[in-house]
């Protein structure tokens, strides 16, 4: 099981003034390596399970939608 959390919930938590449907932090590059990893894992023929957070980037759907795109 990957999890994705922010390393600044109180910071990412003011700046999205309790709204989170927009990307406040992109993560981009790290989202590429996270994907990656995913499709080793899943050419291991092993189950993956991804849990994403708002406080990761802003918006657990937009990420989330952002990973299903790096995957394909």
């Amino acid at each position: 099981m990957l999890r994705l959390h922010g390393p600044d919930r109180k910071g990412i938590e003011e700046r999205s003034g309790g709204k989170w449907n927009r990307i406040i932090e992109a993560r981009d590059e790290e989202l590429q390596h996270i994907t990656e990893l995913v499709q080793e894992m899943l050419a291991c023929d092993m189950d993956v399970f991804l849990n994403v957070n708002n406080h990761y980037e802003g918006s657990a759907p937009l990420t989330i939608e952002k990973i299903r795109e790096l995957l394909g």
